[in-house]
């Protein structure tokens, strides 16, 4: 059975998972959003790895989601 560790880099390398610094984010959104249509990215789900991070962590993350990668794919 794989472990926690390999599961989740399988996640990253099929970009179901993101990490890497803002401007890794926004590359990877930027990639998938031109996957499908006129470019508009139907949906998005996020999900905080529930006992492996601490809930300041997780604030941080939504926190510099929202003020640095999501105001990018405005219209």
């Amino acid at each position: 059975m794989d472990t926690a560790e390999e599961v989740y880099q399988r996640m990253i390398e099929h970009d179901y998972a993101f990490c890497g610094t803002v401007d890794d984010i926004k590359r990877k959104l930027e990639s998938i959003s031109k996957v499908y249509g006129a470019g508009e990215l139907e949906w998005f789900n996020w999900s905080f790895p529930q006992g492996f991070v601490t809930w300041d962590e997780a604030e941080w993350q939504l926190e510099t989601f929202a003020t640095k990668i999501l105001p990018e794919f405005k219209e």
